[in-house]
């Protein structure tokens, strides 16, 4: 899913930011370094938010979750 958005929210940028290249500032609208950077860092918080739930998940014995049920 954290693909699909950044490919979606990529192309939807692209489209736009050639709109938006006079209110830019010292970037143009369709700067790569900017895009590749706000990609990582969304990738990034993505990850986080599924890799500790399911670090701590896998600590839990399938028994012991189930009979909390």
């Amino acid at each position: 899913m954290t693909a699909v958005g950044l490919a979606i929210g990529l192309t939807m940028a692209l489209t736009l930011g050639r709109f938006a290249a006079n209110a830019l500032y010292g970037v143009s609208g369709t700067d790569l370094v900017t895009f590749l950077a706000v990609s990582l860092v969304l990738l990034a918080a993505a990850l986080t938010a599924i890799i500790f739930p399911a670090r701590r998940a896998a600590r839990i014995e399938p028994t012991t979750a189930l009979h909390y049920e």
